[in-house]
């Protein structure tokens, strides 16, 4: 899937030889535009966080070990992209670098429970 206009663009770059921590908050709220991820009172039954198919052929992995995995406490997601040791010199990442989704799916606790599906994107360049 190639990134959705619409995707939130973090503002900082990412070097592929970077191991660090990224956050991103889930939005709720019934007012909002674009409209929020969770409505008033829904919680997140369950998430995961992947990188896009793209993502994946550039190298790019989400760390799941002990601490580095990704973590939700209130509406605030953390997780450790990091590039494939093999991939962290590409041309890819060389002059203004590409741009690489991250794919965060919820899954909250109405009923029916409602999957959501919501794209990130990290700038990678070699800094």
């Amino acid at each position: 899937m190639s990134v959705p206009v619409d995707a939130v663009v973090f503002d900082e770059a990412m070097g592929p030889f970077d191991a660090v921590e990224w956050v991103t908050f889930i939005t709720q709220d019934d007012k909002s535009d674009p409209p929020a991820t969770l409505m008033p009172g829904e919680a997140i039954a369950s998430f995961t966080v992947a990188p896009s198919v793209e993502a994946m052929a550039a190298g790019m992995q989400i760390r799941s070990d002990g601490i580095f995995a990704p973590r939700l406490v209130d509406l605030k997601l953390t997780f450790w992209p990091v590039i494939a040791p093999a991939q962290q010199l590409s041309p890819l990442f060389n002059g203004g670098g590409t741009l690489l989704g991250v794919e965060i799916t919820i899954k909250t606790n109405s009923t029916p429970p409602r999957t959501k599906l919501r794209t990130v994107v990290l700038k990678v360049r070699q800094r």
